[in-house]
């Protein structure tokens, strides 16, 4: 049996539980719970909020859009006049076809209305072509940056050197923080190595790459190996012994 996995998130938990409940009635198994997502999107993806989840298992991806699809209904004559579809030109609206699952159902079938309107013809095949190539574009998994290998090693390397060269300075200073620019490389290679997010069609994968997650695991275990040293060497500090020269 897979894992039940975010199908869609809400502000309120009235929302949640309503769409839950509209999902249930289709028997589609469904959850709700509280988004627990700490860290910051540019690390993992995601922004942290208090979002109420909405969650599925990820075969039953396909058969929950075509419910709110098919529940969906739009009436062009209640739409605002500034509604933002309504500016969008022709790729646009053929992109929110090829996104259902960031534009939602209301703004999909809205999407094709306008394009019909405009005598641009989309069927099923185009829309399912269009959703293989984001499904596609959205399985490609994160490379490492210089800039996440500076933060990931760099904090963990002036460890290594300090404690190499006994740096009395450099290891007062590390020991004051007690370590936390090793936290700074353990929680990158944490992220790097077991981070996975949800496809469009509720498959999951890693977010980085095989190199990224490599070089996740050797942060992992760098700045587990210099956390033990530098414990060692605060335990002497804290103990008044000297640290020799």
């Amino acid at each position: 049996m897979s894992d039940f996995v975010t199908f869609q998130e809400f502000e309120t938990r009235a929302e949640a539980d309503a769409l839950a409940e509209q999902l249930k009635a289709h028997d589609i198994p469904a959850t709700v719970e509280q988004n627990r997502n700490l860290l910051d999107q540019n690390i993992i993806g995601r922004q942290y909020n208090n979002y109420i989840l909405v969650k599925i298992k990820g075969e039953d991806f396909a058969r929950a859009q075509k419910v709110l699809l098919d529940a969906t209904e739009v009436d062009m004559s209640q739409l605002p006049e500034n509604y933002m579809l309504l500016s969008f030109t022709n790729d646009e609206l053929i992109d929110v076809l090829a996104k259902p699952d960031e534009w939602g159902p209301f703004n999909y079938k809205l999407a094709l209305m306008l394009l019909e309107r405009k005598g641009v013809a989309i069927d099923d095949r185009k829309t399912e072509e269009l959703q293989h190539a984001h499904l596609l574009e959205a399985s490609t998994r994160r490379s490492l940056g210089p800039a996440h290998l500076l933060f990931g090693y760099g904090f963990t390397i002036i460890c290594i050197l300090a404690i190499v060269l006994k740096n009395k300075t450099a290891l007062l200073l590390l020991s004051y923080f007690y370590g936390l620019p090793i936290f700074i490389g353990f929680v990158l290679g944490m992220v790097f190595r077991f981070t996975r997010r949800t496809l469009p069609d509720g498959s999951r994968i890693y977010s980085y790459d095989d190199s990224a997650r490599k070089h996740g695991l050797f942060m992992l275990l760098l700045s587990t190996i210099v956390m033990v040293l530098l414990t060692s060497v605060f335990l002497l500090i804290v103990s008044g012994a000297k640290v020799s020269l």
